[in-house]
């Protein structure tokens, strides 16, 4: 990365403030992406108090690559994937899901989890057994008929996981 040259160029464009991205080559042969910031000086005498500011923006690159990886992954698995909050708010799903049980994320959105089972179903004792389990064990498996868009019911097999966050939070 030619800083110099970059920094240079900013000045004689005219700009007021400069950022640029480098690459900063590491003994283990990778590179540490940095971003340099300045606001430029405007006179000759204002380059005494130029300041730059230095941020090494490496790991939120390398978590953007992880998040767009996972986010390729649940898009084409052809298995149906849906993302909840811990209060059982839908968040996200995946194309396979709308696929199979024709519901959009809109749809699920104004809806309760619960009312896709039957309703010969005890839901409660469903809802109870299912949060316990993730209580214990942090997922539930198991057999539940689900109610698809069109009324029809569909057997289906699932796998409820729970996801912390980095404090170790639901």
């Amino acid at each position: 990365c030619d800083l110099t040259t970059r920094f240079l160029g900013a000045i004689q464009n005219n700009q007021r403030d400069f950022t640029t991205q480098c690459g900063i080559p590491q003994n283990n042969g990778e590179d540490r992406i940095v971003i340099f910031s300045s606001h430029l000086p405007r006179s000759p005498q204002e380059f005494e108090r130029v300041v730059f500011s230095i941020s090494d923006i490496s790991d939120i690159l390398k978590r953007e690559t992880q998040l767009k990886r996972a986010d390729a992954i649940i898009a084409n698995t052809s298995d149906a994937v849906m993302i909840t909050s811990k209060d059982r708010q839908v968040l996200a799903i995946n194309p396979a899901f709308t696929k199979v049980t024709g519901y959009s994320l809109e749809q699920l959105r104004t809806m309760s989890l619960m009312e896709q089972l039957p309703a010969n179903l005890d839901r409660n004792r469903v809802a109870v057994t299912i949060a316990e389990t993730l209580e214990q064990q942090n997922y539930w498996r198991g057999e539940l008929d689900f109610i698809r868009r069109d009324g029809s019911v569909m057997p289906t097999l699932q796998q409820i996981s729970v996801i912390h966050n980095e404090r170790g939070e639901f």
